[in-house]
């Protein structure tokens, strides 16, 4: 039996906070993940590296095109 890779894409953001602190995270996901998975893997993300501050945006940048979120 064959083992049959999958493509890893590359995912930054910065993470924006309501006291104005922000956080870049970068990572990468295979191919064919929806960005509402990205979106709650880096809202997690926010939530276990600032937990007392209140998440007040995330902006994606994913082959080349920029999302806000939040």
């Amino acid at each position: 039996m064959a083992y049959k890779g999958f493509v890893l894409v590359d995912i930054e953001a910065v993470i924006h906070y309501q006291d104005g602190s922000h956080v870049r995270v970068a990572t990468q996901f295979e191919e064919n993940t929806t960005l509402k998975n990205v979106h709650a893997y880096f809202e997690a993300a926010a939530k276990f590296l600032n937990p007392n501050v209140t998440i007040g945006n995330i902006t994606m940048k994913y082959g080349g095109v920029e999302y806000v979120e939040g």
